[in-house]
């Protein structure tokens, strides 16, 4: 786990914790020390899950009524999981098109929101990296309809995300090989191949036009890239070096890393997207938080 700071508009050096019980212990003894300042987590697992589906189009409680119940259909353990309308059908009743997320494995989870709420730490949300990453497309020169963004996570993964029109409709996170190697490009381009048969299977992808690739990474990865896949009928890349996509979400140069998580974290400290994955009941503590602040700003006023 990394724990960044935000100070004066940037994201400080991050804090590292393992992902076991000593990291846990660490995260605990720092929370004990630390100001009781809201807290984003960010989320970025394998075991998160897209389904797309089409939905009755009802509004308020009706709309979040049938939301719940079709995310307990559709998740074994809907602890974790968030839904968002991305449009309506353009023929017949003209149903909702909604996108359903889940944690499927929300027990990796739950050790360290539990440290947060032990220590009353104002919890604002739980945000999926995917979703987050919505954002950042928005903010990169992307003119294709079908697009996939793939980025390199400091967890050693590969995430490829796909978006129809800037909305995303699916994510997938592929373990990298370990170690620096020439082979990396190689691997990277497997991985989009894999996933373009996909979305062609899924139907997701038009038959006269290629799946437009946009590659963020180094230098010595992008250089790979280029050498070993030119453009083709079926892939179309676009690469982008880190430095540059950083400035694209607003960061002061250098970026100084060669993973794209600061990014992300960077996007979502200063865009504060409404929570995602939190039940209420973990987010009890910024409720109270953002009341106390409303109190002490309605005195100041009056």
């Amino acid at each position: 786990m990394a724990v960044y700071h935000w100070s004066g508009g940037e994201l400080l050096e991050p804090l590292w914790f393992g992902a076991d019980e000593e990291g846990l212990t660490e995260f605990a003894l720092y929370l004990a020390h630390s100001p009781h300042d809201p807290v984003y987590v960010l989320v970025d697992v394998v075991e998160e899950e897209f389904r797309e589906e089409s939905m009755p189009h009802v509004v308020g409680g009706d709309r979040r009524s049938l939301i719940r119940t079709r995310l307990n259909r559709l998740f074994r353990d809907p602890t974790y999981s968030y839904a968002v309308v991305q449009g309506r059908e353009t023929d017949g009743r003209r149903d909702d098109r909604v996108l359903f997320t889940a944690l499927i494995r929300p027990d990796f989870l739950s050790p360290w929101i539990g440290q947060i709420s032990k220590h009353k730490i104002p919890l604002a949300g739980i945000y999926s990296l995917p979703l987050v990453s919505e954002t950042l497309i928005k903010r990169m020169p992307v003119d294709s309809d079908h697009a996939l963004l793939v980025t390199l996570q400091s967890s050693g993964g590969l995430r490829q995300t796909f978006f129809n029109r800037q909305r995303i409709k699916l994510s997938r996170l592929a373990m990298m090989p370990p170690g620096e190697t020439p082979g990396h490009a190689s691997y990277v381009l497997g991985e989009i191949e894999k996933i373009r048969r996909y979305l062609n299977s899924l139907r997701q992808l038009p038959h006269d036009s290629p799946l437009d690739v946009y590659v963020v990474g180094n230098g010595r990865l992008l250089s790979d890239i280029t050498r070993q896949s030119p453009d083709s009928l079926t892939t179309r890349h676009h690469l982008f070096e880190l430095d540059e996509v950083a400035e694209m979400a607003g960061m002061k140069a250098p970026y100084g890393s060669e993973y794209s998580d600061g990014i992300f974290a960077h996007l979502l400290a200063k865009k504060r997207l409404p929570n995602q994955y939190a039940p209420a009941s973990q987010t009890r503590h910024y409720t109270m938080y953002r009341a106390r602040i409303g109190l002490i700003a309605a005195s100041v006023v009056v």
